[in-house]
């Protein structure tokens, strides 16, 4: 199974699948160790079809892929795994699919967004959890930043169960070493890698 360690990279939203390939394609210049595809509006067809062609590039260079949302997706186009989050397909009946499928390796990761959640997360069949947003982000307005403290006491909890914790929400190239210094085993990042910079992301990486 791949590890769930180093740099996270949450894909921004694109309007067409060549945009999307253009945009992999540079990022696997920087080396991510991750890379997640999280499409919200547009149809299941679309959705698939980007998703076959950035596994072709992300295969390439040997960079785990995984879907947000669609077990479905992920499953038929052979990516590493699937990240549910909330309100998305219980973990308990994703595994079961996985299972049933005899799918070896395969990486269900799961948001959480307090220690309460965490907890409860901590007891199911997961391969990692995400906590977060530590910081202000508009990627997700709704939820209140949770703050350095909880994801270092999240990651407390997790490391007596061996599950990696993934930090998301607000991570930038200003603030990634305090988040670094929770002992986290990745960071998510989005929006700071809409321009690519190179100076930037390689300040993400560890």
């Amino acid at each position: 199974m791949a590890k769930i360690k180093g740099l996270y990279c949450i894909l921004p939203e694109f309007g067409t699948i060549k945009e999307y390939k253009k945009f992999v394609e540079k990022l696997c210049k920087f080396r991510p160790d991750i890379v997640q595809l999280r499409i919200k509006n547009k149809p299941d067809k679309f959705f698939y079809n980007t998703a076959v062609e950035i596994k072709k590039i992300l295969a390439k260079h040997k960079i785990t892929f995984i879907i947000n949302d669609r077990l479905d997706i992920a499953i038929s186009i052979n990516a590493d795994g699937v990240h549910l989050g909330q309100d998305d397909l219980p973990i308990i009946e994703a595994r079961r699919i996985v299972q049933s499928l005899k799918l070896k390796n395969f990486i269900i990761g799961h948001s959480t967004h307090s220690v309460e959640q965490a907890k409860k997360a901590l007891n199911l069949p997961v391969d990692y959890i995400a906590i977060g947003p530590v910081f202000e982000t508009t990627t997700k307005s709704e939820y209140k930043p949770i703050g350095l403290v909880v994801v270092r006491k999240v990651k407390l909890m997790a490391k007596e169960k061996n599950i990696p914790v993934v930090a998301i929400g607000g991570i930038n190239h200003e603030n990634i070493e305090l988040v670094k210094n929770t002992n986290v085993d990745a960071v998510a990042v989005i929006s700071v890698l809409k321009d690519l910079n190179k100076k930037v992301i390689e300040k993400l990486k560890w």
